[in-house]
């Protein structure tokens, strides 16, 4: 199993006890560090998952201010209509 970052944990102390476990478990020091660097850039896919979430929650949201047609047009117009109806 691959570490995550613990909260508030830097990039160097992550990196630094990722490549000490992966290591720990036999995998050479090169490629340990490829899999840390890779973990802290690309962060935990959970993570990720839960920003496709949020976003798909943040576009059903919105989608409740257009109408069937105006869900047609461009995101750039749809914006525009959405802001203007959140003022009122």
């Amino acid at each position: 199993m691959i570490p995550t970052p613990k909260g508030k944990e830097n990039k160097k102390k992550f990196i630094s006890r990722c490549i000490k476990f992966l290591k720990s478990e036999g995998r050479p020091k090169d490629q340990a560090a490829a899999i840390c660097y890779t973990k802290w850039e690309k962060g935990d896919v959970s993570t990720r998952k839960l920003f496709e979430r949020i976003n798909r929650i943040i576009g059903e949201e919105e989608d409740k201010y257009l109408s069937k047609k105006q869900k047609k047009l461009p995101e750039k117009l749809k914006k525009k209509i959405i802001a203007k109806k959140k003022k009122k």
